[in-house]
Parts: C-alpha cells; structure tokens; sequence
C-alpha cells in the first residue's frame, strides 16, 4: 500500500523557496502531469508530486544546490557540476528525498532528469520531461502541436520535446548535455 502525501505541506514548502512565477508554473507542470498521467493510465499521484516539485530548487544558488549534490552523491557531483542549468533537478531530487521522506525513484529520477531527459526513462520522468515543455504557462512557437501531441502519445512527444531542447541549445550555443544526446541517438 502506498504511503499518503500531504500535497498542502509540499505546495507550503514549494512557495517558500521559489518566486511566484515559478510556482505558478510549478502547479501548471502539476496540473499537466496530472491530466498526462491520467490519460495514460499512470500513476497519477506520482505524476502530480514530480510535476509539482521539479522544479524546488531551481531558485537556489549554484553554491547552495552543488553543496546538495556533493553531500549526497559525489558521482553526480563529479560529472555534472559545471553543467549549472541542469544543477536543480539533481539537487531538487535530493531535496525532495530527504525533506518530504519520499523514497521513489519514478519520482526521484522524473525531477533529477526533467531537463534533460535520459535513455529508458519511466512513464513519469516521460510525462514530467514532457509537461515541463507543453504546461499551459507556456506559450512559445511550436508548443500547441508539441501539447497536443502529448495527449495523443506521449513517447512521440518525448521526442519531439528532445529534438525542441536540442535545437534551442544550438541556437544558444549552449552544451547538449550526454543525457539528452543519448536520448536523441536513441529514437
């Protein structure tokens, strides 16, 4: 039998430590991975908690969020420390593990990849990965054929959210994470 979770004490928490459009936007990820979840025959719960908490650590300094990641794993420390954009998934996992005792690792690795994706990920870590991109606060070009392909499959939609990221990247010059790539490389 699964565990209750207080989705009030983590919205509670969630406010504190993020600014207000981020929480905004943290409850529409929720909101999306619920309704995702819910038409794949998910987890729904599971999908509502990544969703809602991807994001818990993303207003923290880098300091803050590498001192996380090195107390509790130094093998994520070593490799993805000066991969700063990606720093608060990995740090927000732990986070989340440690402060609302939440020992699942759907949830776990749906928050710790949800920017990059990865190679096999569950159905959650796809819906979280997903929703993050097509959630109803955001309004970029291409995100209502992205959204409505999410409703329609949600593994075309992980690659098409991959193909998105990649090229955003490239158009700001920025590192594609080894993650993303073998994602991408897989499809």
């Amino acid at each position: 039998m699964e565990k209750d979770f207080d989705l009030d004490y983590m919205k509670y928490i969630l406010k504190k430590l993020v600014n207000h459009n981020r929480y905004i936007h943290s409850i529409n990820v929720s909101s999306m991975s619920e309704e995702l979840g819910f038409i794949n025959k998910f987890n729904i719960t599971h999908c509502k908690i990544a969703g809602l908490l991807h994001d818990i650590m993303k207003d923290m300094s880098i300091e803050f969020l590498l001192n996380i990641i090195k107390k509790e794993d130094n093998s994520s420390f070593n490799l993805y420390k000066k991969e700063i954009g990606i720093l608060h998934g990995f740090a927000g996992a732990i986070y989340v593990k440690n402060t609302f005792n939440i020992n699942n690792n759907d949830i776990y690795n749906a928050i710790k990849y949800h920017t990059v994706g990865r190679l096999n990920m569950s159905d959650i870590e796809k819906v979280i990965f997903v929703s993050d991109s097509v959630s109803y606060d955001r309004d970029y070009k291409d995100v209502e054929r992205l959204r409505k392909m999410a409703f329609e499959d949600i593994n075309s939609a992980v690659k098409e959210v991959c193909i998105s990221k990649i090229l955003l990247l490239i158009q700001r010059n920025k590192k594609i994470n080894f993650n993303t790539m073998e994602l991408y490389n897989s499809f």
